[in-house]
């Protein structure tokens, strides 16, 4: 007979739920039964869950509005039967064989309120320990107290630390995966739904411990946190609303005035800062204050110089880490593109600062910004090294010019084909491409915007014009970036207005290069 009910939830994302799911039956030997709490996943990922709950009979609960995830384990609760256990698991983990009979048995043998198992962080290679079990530490007399945490062993080599982890209790485990006795939910009444962001492992960890339960980590049992899995377009509209910033400070004021805490106590503050930076690498566009970047294309946009881009980047609030990184990436181009012409005639570096701009113009995420000045780096720049294939030492030493994530996206900008059929298909198949394929997208369609804005494509002995303005619109309406498809139909109509004196138009076809 089973002694769990899992429970699986939504964390941050939809797109690793099926590979998820298929490991948790792939690699789990004991008997379970599970409720699935599908709380406004995608489509795609929908019909894959339905097919899955047909084939292994688990309980499918459908929600079609998103869910905060406390919200979406209560309800899982009301599904769940009557076992000593409930283990709730987020969408993307997956789980190692014996994972669930060793929490099952680290909680019989102490009696402990709450287990988790060892958190390693994935796919990676060698794998690194997420958390093997968290401390809590208070501080303060007189007044407010302050909490701060750490997680035990974070950032350690699987490997080389798995002969030295042993079971002990700490002070709480992450949802990521935590086996918590039913009775102790029940006495609870199940989980504070206030909590609208994090931290809900915390929170629970605080109420078992003032009734005097007991938190264990298990590292006999272990699972992998998806954290290094590529997010899908489809994805982000959850992950904004999970991490978005009003909603976190709403739920940390909450957890603040129930724990009679410090609201500034450092947990607070590092868990604000790690959401930030989080929605800073996954989302395509760039916040302000909490909120998206409006649009701020007027007279003298796009730059064409560094400094006007410069003085751009300054004026949106720009901060200095991301100022740094497009420093550096003009330095990069700089060196790639010295004595390269546009087919117009116009330095091949004014292009791409343009086609930053025009990215930072519209509210793109810096990483898209940065990468748009060097998104023909493989395709047209002279590398300072031999050869003219991408070698591991051209992408090491763009890596050194801007960043790991730019050089990525900018290596798969040099991979991905782009003529209208494709514009299409993405436009048609846009929830499962990944972020990463997406971001290309939005910098492909600002280069396309770039070379229209000013004309360009008229200064050529090739004038053409690719009429596919309308899939192009239709796609960067997709990415929610409505301007910019505006601005395609504005130069339709410009571009098909404007007849250059043959006397400035370029004898040149296509790109070339000036020898110094």
């Amino acid at each position: 007979m089973p002694e769990s009910t899992i429970i699986v939830v939504a964390r941050e994302r939809f797109s690793c739920a099926v590979v998820a799911l298929e490991g948790l039956y792939r690699h789990t030997a004991e008997p379970f039964d599970l409720v699935y709490v599908d709380a406004g996943s995608p489509d795609y990922v929908r019909r894959e869950l339905e097919r899955l709950a047909a084939v292994h009979g688990f309980r499918l609960v459908r929600h079609d509005g998103h869910l905060t995830p406390n919200e979406a384990r209560n309800l899982g609760l009301t599904h769940a039967r009557a076992h000593e256990y409930c283990v709730f698991m987020d969408n993307d983990v997956v789980v190692e064989p014996g994972w669930l009979a060793a929490l099952e048995r680290c909680a019989g043998e102490t009696g402990a309120a709450i287990v988790g198992p060892l958190y390693l962080e994935g796919p990676a290679d060698p794998p690194e320990i997420h958390m093997a079990g968290g401390r809590l530490e208070w501080s303060g007399a007189g007044g407010l107290r302050r909490l701060d945490e750490s997680h035990g062993l974070a950032f350690t080599d699987y490997r080389e630390a798995r002969g030295r982890l042993q079971r002990e209790r700490c002070d709480y485990v992450e949802f990521h995966c935590m086996l918590v006795r039913r009775r102790e939910l029940e006495r609870l009444g199940g989980l504070d739904e206030a909590l609208l962001c994090a931290p809900e492992h915390v929170d629970l960890a605080l109420a078992v411990a003032a009734a005097g339960g007991a938190v264990y980590t298990e590292p006999a049992a272990v699972v992998t946190y998806l954290k290094y899995r590529d997010y899908a377009v489809s994805d982000l509209p959850y992950f904004r609303l999970r991490w978005g910033e009003t909603r976190a400070r709403e739920g940390f004021a909450h957890f603040a005035a129930k724990w009679d805490m410090d609201p500034d106590s450092p947990m607070i503050v590092k868990q604000l800062e790690w959401m930030a930076r989080a929605r800073r690498a996954v989302d395509l566009g760039r916040e302000v204050a909490g909120e998206p970047q409006p649009v701020t294309l007027g007279p003298g946009l796009p730059a064409q110089t560094n400094t006007q881009l410069f003085n751009q980047l300054q004026d949106l609030g720009y901060g200095a880490d991301e100022l740094d990184l497009v420093a550096r990436c003009y330095g990069s181009a700089v060196t790639l593109f010295a004595h390269r012409f546009r087919a117009c005639g116009k330095p091949f570096v004014n292009h791409l600062v343009g086609t930053a701009s025009l990215l930072a113009a519209h509210g793109a995420a810096v990483p898209a910004v940065a990468t748009g000045l060097l998104h023909a780096a493989y395709a047209g720049g002279r590398f300072p090294l031999p050869g003219a294939a991408i070698t591991p030492e051209k992408r090491a030493w763009l890596r050194r010019g801007s960043s790991t994530a730019v050089e990525r996206v900018v290596h798969l900008y040099a991979r991905m084909g782009w003529d209208r059929a494709l514009v299409e298909r993405l436009d048609d198949a846009l929830d499962t491409v990944s972020v990463p394929a997406a971001m290309v997208t939005l910098v492909r369609l600002a280069n396309e915007a770039e070379e229209r804005v000013d004309l360009d494509l008229r200064y050529t002995a090739a004038p053409r014009d690719r009429d596919w303005y309308d899939p192009l619109a239709a796609l960067g309406t997709r990415l929610s970036f409505a301007a910019l498809a505006e601005q395609f139909q504005e130069s339709r109509r410009r571009m098909a207005a404007f007849t250059p004196a043959p006397c400035l138009v370029s004898a040149h076809r296509h790109s070339y290069q000036v020898e110094g």
